[in-house]
């Protein structure tokens, strides 16, 4: 398939948007999927915090996708779903760069090291304790 567009790793193409890199492919009819955030949260787009849990999603590739989704869901907004008008993109991306700060807590510093301490059992106590304390914007 052609490229649209590129941002980074991630390309826009006819049939929506992909990451060869990581194998992965978010088709153009599925760029309006939302979701309430942990079933009572505000609406946001699903994808945006689908992708955001896998562990290869870093603050330095998260914005590439960001710009890639935003455009595909503008390039192919012929598809748009009349139900999503409440679906909000601010919402859903502080949500997401919170589980991206979650995320690099939990993970390997350059040294090898975890950069939160304690146990496996203590560490994913942790994780759950921040996920299950994301805000909301008001």
């Amino acid at each position: 398939m052609s490229t649209i567009i590129k941002f980074g790793d991630w390309i826009v193409d006819e049939d929506g948007i992909s990451n060869e890199l990581y194998d992965y492919h978010i088709p153009k009819d599925d760029l309006w999927d939302s979701k309430e955030f942990e079933y009572t949260g505000p609406l946001i787009w699903d994808w945006l915090i689908h992708i955001t849990e896998k562990a290869w999603i870093t603050k330095d590739n998260v914005k590439d996708l960001n710009t890639a989704f935003v455009f595909a869901q503008d390039y192919f907004k012929s598809l748009k779903l009349s139900n999503v008008d409440d679906v909000s993109l601010a919402q859903t991306l502080y949500i997401q760069q919170q589980i991206i700060d979650i995320k690099e807590d939990e993970t390997p510093n350059d040294k090898g090291t975890k950069l939160v301490s304690g146990s496996p059992n203590e560490s994913i106590k942790k994780y759950l304790n921040a996920r299950n304390n994301i805000k909301y914007l008001p």
